[in-house]
């Protein structure tokens, strides 16, 4: 989907289930999804299938690393230096 008016892209966040590697852009392996095999170089392959126009920075991780943060940010663990302890 395109942007329309005074809308921009800034960046793209993929937060896959399983292991991945956020350096290479790689999902190494994802339970979800076991027919892709592993290591799958899913920041590459999406930037080929975006094509021109969508020069912006592409940010992969895994789902739990991405939820870590967001509940260290908006969470239960907003201010808190170890989260590992919280209960509900």
């Amino acid at each position: 989907m395109k942007a329309s008016g005074s809308e921009k892209l800034i960046g793209v966040v993929i937060a896959l289930p399983g292991l991945a590697d956020a350096s290479q852009g790689v999902s190494i392996y994802s339970p979800h999804y076991p027919s892709w095999g592993r290591n799958v170089p899913f920041v590459r392959l999406l930037r080929d299938k975006l094509g021109d126009g969508y020069e912006v920075p592409i940010f992969l991780d895994c789902v739990n690393r991405y939820q870590a943060v967001a509940e260290r940010e908006k969470g239960g663990a907003d201010g808190v230096t170890n989260s590992s302890s919280l209960t509900r």
